[in-house]
């Protein structure tokens, strides 16, 4: 029983299935372990059990390896983009056939082993985590606003369903089914998990008033339907007799459960205040305050630990979250996040899995398919009787619902984990009549296989074709407004980036305009969905701008024309600013001495001192060494710059990782020529003469020249890799921009400060990696005119994007754009930014 004292173990339980699973595979009925003669050698039960937990480590891997795969390519789908929890689900169930199909023993047997995995694994280590995933996270105003109507579906509504599901089971079902076993498997099915409901719902806008109810619903159903199966469960297997013991029963399960998670929230919250400037301790103490509550509510005091996990969570969301600092509450938000999404895609593929098991085991014959079919209907029927027959009431409460939002609340209804994890507790039950254990089996892998199947899958083409809620002529031509407004203001910034050095004398900037989401052009569908067309890229990249007039002449000493912070240029964002006041303490701190200048004057220059200079090396080392400070201050100041540049999509992975990995190799050239500097024994293996700067162009030259040897040889290649070859050459153009963007800047702001705090040998090489990149930038212009052409498209393009969001940003923050609309002007423009990046990369 899950909230008995009679329940086994869920350790117990697990190892007791994987010793039976062990011993079937290989044809052995007894559990008994096989006694060998040599102690240190280990029996054969203890040798299959082993290699049964291997095999179990290995198919959550595969599970977990699947899961990514199958959400990669739903998101590829060009227009209907089924569920991810309906997707796993079937590929749950599809596993084991197919398993069977190419004969892979291996991963069968692990995919056998989680079809008869315990049900107390599932309920302690994978529920807990998507229950306070859905309750600490709400909106608690919304909440408390739909908590009545939440509670009337989900205790009198649930009530209501499992007496007349039951009733169908006893009068229509009846060989097996007597009033509590009816009962007992009414209240398995009860538990609703409209999972991919609430998520079409959300992707398409929908009110949160809407999906709150159905999430809050939910979560007090599942709740409330474990209790009512414990109560019913205890009169099938007569644990306890008669109605005032159920009775209380009831009440020790729901009103326990609710006081203890709500004591562990005050306690909890104590706790974080106590600890509130140990940052990672908040979280993993959290988190496992999660799993402790479950596992002792439901394990030790008997009470529900569904809804003690859900009371936690709603009071984290109330009043616990404040408890945390404002820092790591994102964090918090994030790892309980992953969390919950790595327990949803284990419960869905292996909740797959054992749906399949029950079905192949049980129903096979189309009679128990066409029994199953019928139980899903009846199912429907009990459960919208309810939503309609509770209608009124919620009227009466206060929460205004239209017959098309009952009607979604009632299709949402899908049954899932909960629903699964109570079929295989009462299948495991030896307490329990065997053929009700068959049936029940077959009921509940039917209920979740239709509703995830029919439910999940067409619930977003329902809401769409119902148009719930119909858009008002105000609120159109007030969008029309205001996506004009945005437009017209992004056009002026695009007047401003023709003469940014990079895209001087090009039409570059004009051709990335025209795959710009057109927001002025934008319009609202009859569903309230906000359509955004733009140009394709791949259009635009087929035939680029010529970009003949572009040369080094052009592009010199024109950093500073572009002022405007929109274009999320790093140099434009205050980080000249940033290094100034860096320079200027360095220099109050050297006493505004300036290095002298000729031979040793500086790091990198030629040193002719001898052992006999120690003297003359003593005096200098304290010079050197601020000097050394000042470039590691200016190379970590790049290090941002370049970091910055990637963050706001200016330049890939490829040319950040290459620029960042010189900067740190410049970190240690710079320590290694300070410690030889100041060395009375120089070293013969190794040159630290030249300027740190010199060594930073040779070792971008050297980045640079193994790609283009590689560009060399797969251009050479049969096969067609262009895709290969763009973005190499990207790669590299985008390198070379970043080097010139960042250290002209350097020069144009902040070669004061750095000629009074470094000397002269040192720094001239500066001015001659600028130099050096642009000729290097015209020389790939004239060798790939193409590619060269492509990649200041796609840099103007994300510079564009960047200014485009930056208007968004600030119409928003002025409350100018309805929240719906903000969401969708926000994912036309990563939509089109993703296409961007999926071309160039």
């Amino acid at each position: 029983m899950l909230c008995c004292p009679e329940a086994l173990s869920p350790l117990v339980g697990f190892r007791v299935t994987l010793e039976h699973l062990s011993d079937s595979s290989s044809n052995q009925g007894d559990l008994a372990p096989t006694a060998t003669m040599d102690p240190g050698v280990p029996s054969t039960a203890e040798a299959q059990h082993e290699h049964a937990i291997v095999m179990i480590i290995a198919s959550i891997s595969f599970i977990y390896l699947l899961s990514a795969c199958l959400a990669g390519i739903v998101g590829l789908l060009p227009k209907f983009r089924p569920p991810i929890t309906v997707v796993l689900f079937l590929a749950g169930m599809s596993l084991q056939p197919l398993l069977q199909w190419m004969q892979n023993g291996v991963l069968l047997h692990g995919v056998q082993l989680i079809g008869n995995v315990d049900p107390y694994l599932i309920f302690f280590a994978l529920l807990p985590m998507c229950l306070y995933e859905s309750s600490a996270f709400v909106n608690y105003h919304m909440f408390k606003q739909v908590l009545p109507s939440s509670l009337l579906l989900a205790i009198p509504g649930v009530a209501v369903n499992i007496i007349l599901f039951a009733a169908f089971l006893r009068y229509g079902i009846s060989r097996i089914y007597d009033w509590p076993a009816a009962l007992m498997t009414a209240s398995i099915v009860s538990a609703t998990d409209p999972v991919a409901v609430i998520a079409c719902l959300r992707a398409l806008g929908a009110p949160e008033k809407l999906s709150s109810l159905i999430d809050g619903e939910s979560l007090l159903n599942d709740g409330s339907a474990v209790v009512f199966f414990e109560v019913f469960r205890s009169l099938v297997i007569g644990t306890y007799t008669g109605v005032g013991s159920s009775i209380t029963l009831f009440v020790q399960l729901s009103f326990g459960a609710l006081a203890y998670g709500l004591a562990i929230g005050v306690v909890l919250y104590l706790w974080l205040l106590t600890v509130r400037e140990f940052h990672i301790v908040q979280v993993t103490g959290t988190i496992a305050a999660v799993f402790t509550v479950f596992f002792t509510a439901d394990h030790f005091l008997h009470v529900s630990g569904v809804l003690a996990v859900v009371t936690l969570g709603v009071f984290m969301a109330a009043k616990g979250s404040t408890a945390l600092q404002r820092s790591i509450q994102k964090v918090h938000h994030e790892s309980v996040e992953l969390l919950s999404t790595l327990s949803v895609q284990a419960i869905f593929v292996c909740g797959g899995v054992i749906a399949s098991r029950l079905l192949i085991q049980y129903a096979d014959t189309w009679t128990e398919w066409a029994e199953l079919f019928l139980i899903y209907l009846v199912l429907q029927a009990a459960r919208f009787v309810v939503v309609y027959g509770s209608w009124p009431f919620i009227q009466w409460m206060g929460l205004p619902l239209s017959w098309k939002e009952c009607f979604i609340i009632s299709y949402g209804g899908l049954r899932g984990v909960v629903c699964l994890a109570l079929g295989l507790v009462v299948e495991a039950d030896p307490r329990v009549p065997p053929q009700l254990r068959e049936h029940v089996g077959i009921c509940v892998a039917g209920t979740v296989l239709f509703t995830l199947l029919i439910n999940g899958t067409t619930a977003e083409l329902l809401y769409t074709r119902m148009r719930l809620y119909p858009i008002s002529k105000y609120r159109r031509e007030y969008l029309d407004y205001v996506l004009s407004s945005i437009d017209a203001s992004c056009d002026r910034k695009k007047n401003e980036l023709k003469n940014y050095w990079l895209f001087r004398g090009t039409d570059v900037v004009q051709a990335a305009n025209e795959a710009l989401p057109l927001f002025s052009k934008g319009h609202l569908d009859s569903n309230g969905n906000l359509h955004v067309p733009g140009k394709s890229y791949s259009e635009i990249l087929r035939n680029p701008p010529s970009c003949d007039n572009w040369s080094v002449q052009s592009a010199a000493s024109s950093v500073a024309k572009l002022e405007s912070k929109d274009f999320g240029v790093p140099a434009r964002l205050g980080w000249g600013e940033g290094l100034g006041s860096a320079l200027h303490t360095v220099k109050h701190l050297t006493g505004n001495r300036k290095p002298a200048t000729g031979s040793g004057g500086g790091i990198g220059g030629e040193d002719a001192r001898t052992n006999e200079d120690v003297t003359l090396i003593v005096k200098e080392a304290g010079r050197l060494e601020k000097e050394t400070h000042v470039l590691h201050v200016m190379f970590s100041a790049m290090r941002e710059f370049y970091t910055d540049m990637y963050e706001r999509s200016n330049i890939g992975g490829t040319a950040c990782l290459t620029l960042t990995m010189v900067v740190d190799k410049c970190h240690s050239y710079l320590d290694a020529q300070l410690k030889e500097a100041t060395a009375v024994k120089k070293s013969r293996k190794n040159d630290y003469s030249k300027s740190v700067f010199s060594h930073e162009w040779d070792l971008l030259l050297g980045s640079l020249r193994s790609r283009y040897g590689l560009w060399k040889c797969l251009s050479a290649m049969p096969c067609d890799a262009f895709d290969i070859l763009k973005s190499y050459l990207i790669a590299m153009i985008q390198t070379l921009y970043a080097v010139v963007e960042a250290h002209e800047f350097v020069n144009q702001t902040n070669r004061k400060e750095l000629e009074e705090l470094v000397s002269a040998e040192t720094l001239e090489p500066l001015d001659e990696v600028v130099t050096s990149a642009k000729e290097l930038l015209e020389k790939l212009k004239n060798t790939f005119p193409v590619a060269f052409s492509q990649c200041l498209v796609i840099i103007a393009s994300h510079m564009l994007l960047n200014a485009k969001q930056k208007v968004l940003n600030e119409e928003i923050e002025r409350g100018l754009v309805f929240p719906e609309d903000a969401e969708k002007l926000k994912e036309a423009i990563a939509e089109q930014r993703m296409r961007l990046e999926r071309i160039s990369r």
